[in-house]
């Protein structure tokens, strides 16, 4: 019979992203886990709101830009018209990448292969952006 103490070759915090109501945890102190495995998931539902509204958006602006983009060549609208046009559309586009982005952070998963250590939140908790979950 050998005693000793086992200690982690690393340690890695799992922090959220975003705050938001955590809907779902799916892992507890000791499980095992997989290199993007899902550990825990945020409420989305806001998000998801902001993303469809922004893509409803981005499809306003993508027609504007077209459209204005045909007037200009008829040299209907200002080059000061279009340029704006062409600035709406590269608003909505960044605005789309920015809450995709956002959106897919509401999923938290492990950044590598091992054991769950701590579990710092359960269902239900509101957490701020960068808190500690894992």
């Amino acid at each position: 019979l050998v005693t000793g103490q086992l200690s982690p070759l690393r340690v890695v915090g799992v922090n959220s992203q975003v705050g938001g109501a955590l809907t779902k945890v799916n892992v507890e102190e000791g499980s095992r886990v997989s290199a993007g495995m899902v550990l825990a998931e945020l409420d989305a539902r806001e998000l998801d709101a902001q993303l469809r509204a922004a893509r409803a958006n981005l499809t306003v602006a993508r027609t504007t830009a077209q459209r204005s983009e045909q007037l200009r060549q008829s040299q209907v609208v200002t080059a000061a018209e279009f340029e704006r046009d062409q600035a709406s559309l590269a608003a909505a586009e960044a605005t789309v990448s920015q809450l995709e982005t956002r959106l897919s952070f509401t999923t938290i998963r492990s950044p590598i292969d091992g054991v769950v250590t701590q579990r710092f939140a359960q269902a239900g908790d509101i957490v701020g952006g960068s808190a500690r979950l894992f």
